[in-house]
């Protein structure tokens, strides 16, 4: 009997040992596959923070598209403004002659807008800035006679906005909506005027919004002569930013805050004023929040020294509204002379008008290291 059972359970052994192994064995394979699964977490981990970190550095490269004494038929005299229009267009304001003239993406000569000098219908006085839509339709402020005028892509006045304040920049993504930003002097309340065009062909406004600046306003800021400026990208987000002090909004098409831009900078402070001269001087300034594309935004900004020369700086921001890079213009390669600057948000492609040491224009494309 004993040696049955010996029998019996050494007869068993192998069968017990081959569950034991293929038991060990698929528990081995599970703890490859748990640390295969984390070394695969742990490298896309560190792809996807070497891409976050390379996305911090940027920089531009620059080609000269033409300057104005180069071609006598397309003679620049100066520029006052800049704007993107369809195919990556470009609008120049001329304040020479008051007229836009449009080029391709190369620099070649299109054709010219904006003829006629006067107070009537589709007439201007004093052309101060521009934007373009991606129909083409063409929007022009002018400042001294506190109106916009919306001229389609064959020169032909749309409508025309009447407005109870100066006029310093306008966006639209179609000529039914037109947001504006005035010159702080001229008015208070919200920043953004929000008109909508009427059945006659004119403009109403319907609401405000954006508030000004969390340090309030004074006779100081109001009388500086600096405007906000207003953005708007593809998806029709507008962004407003305040030259004093430095704070970005950024809105949906319906008009809701999105998030907020605040940064600290020990020379952006309130303008003083010279109470005996009445002159306004200003330590830094913030301009133009420059959309790109994923979300991304540039915000120029400068510094004045006390002989008012400035240097110049671009903030990076993330679709999030993280800072995430800053680079001077010298970094960058960009002469302090450049005045105006539009982005051509489908490019990452940055656009800066000079007058000095000729009226023209300069293309940077922006890329990220």
């Amino acid at each position: 009997m004993l040696y049955s059972e010996i029998g019996r359970h050494a007869a068993e052994m192998p069968s017990r040992y081959n569950t034991i192994i293929v038991e060990s064995m698929k528990h081995l394979l599970l703890i490859g596959l748990k640390l295969l699964f984390f070394s695969l977490l742990v490298s896309c981990a560190q792809q996807e923070e070497t891409e976050k970190e390379s996305a911090h550095e940027f920089s531009v490269s620059s080609d000269t598209l033409y300057v104005s004494d180069e071609q006598s038929e397309i003679l620049i005299g100066r520029v006052k403004d800049i704007a993107i229009g369809p195919n990556s267009s470009i609008y120049l304001l001329d304040s020479s002659d008051n007229t836009v003239k449009i080029f391709d993406n190369n620099g070649n000569f299109i054709t010219k807008m904006l003829s006629g000098q006067g107070r009537g219908p589709g007439e201007t006085v004093n052309p101060n800035s521009i934007f373009a839509d991606q129909s083409g339709n063409l929007y022009v402020t002018d400042l001294s006679q506190n109106k916009i005028l919306v001229l389609n892509s064959d020169n032909r006045l749309i409508a025309e906005a009447v407005l109870s304040i100066r006029p310093s920049k306008v966006v639209a993504n179609n000529p039914d909506d037109l947001y504006i930003t005035g010159f702080r002097f001229s008015y208070s309340g919200n920043l953004i005027h929000h008109y909508s065009r009427t059945s006659d062909h004119g403009y109403e406004m319907i609401s405000t919004f954006a508030e000004r600046g969390s340090q309030g306003e004074s006779r100081e800021v109001s009388m500086s002569g600096w405007s906000d400026q207003i953005s708007i990208d593809n998806e029709g987000k507008i962004y407003v930013g305040r030259f004093f002090p430095y704070y970005i909004d950024i809105y949906t098409a319906e008009k809701e805050k999105i998030y907020s831009i605040e940064r600290e900078l020990e020379f952006i402070t309130k303008p003083q004023m010279d109470r005996s001269s009445g002159m306004v001087t200003v330590s830094g300034v913030v301009r133009e929040p420059l959309p790109l594309a994923n979300g991304q935004l540039l915000v120029r900004y400068f510094e004045m020294d006390e002989n008012q020369s400035r240097k110049s700086y671009f903030d990076l921001y993330d679709s999030s509204g993280e800072l995430i890079s800053t680079k001077s213009f010298e970094q960058l390669g960009i002469s302090e002379n450049a005045e105006y600057f539009i982005s051509d948000i489908s490019n990452n492609v940055l656009y800066a008008g000079f007058n000095d040491p000729y009226p023209g224009l300069i293309k940077y494309k922006i890329e990220f290291n």
